[in-house]
């Protein structure tokens, strides 16, 4: 299994370790701007829905066999404002 921990492209930020996931994405034409979603396993066993920006996009291997995208987590929409006030 691939590992992707981290990216530095010249001066750009491409986000913080742990502020950001690098995915590949079995899926064409992602446009950076994109929003990814998915459920997500909680350890109490409860599922919740999960929202990921696609802030960048990288060609990767020699030939550009493949494409990473960085993304960076969305506000989670199934919460109101005031939760947690």
């Amino acid at each position: 299994m691939d590992s992707f921990l981290s990216m530095n492209e010249e001066d750009d930020n491409t986000g913080y370790q742990e502020d950001s996931l690098i995915l590949r994405v079995a899926a064409l034409d992602i446009s950076i701007g994109s929003i990814l979603e998915w459920n997500e396993e909680l350890a109490s066993g409860e599922m919740t829905r999960r929202w990921w920006y696609v802030h960048r996009k990288f060609n990767y291997g020699t030939a550009a066999v493949g494409t990473l995208f960085v993304c960076i987590p969305c506000r989670t929409f199934e919460e109101s404002v005031s939760d947690g006030e």
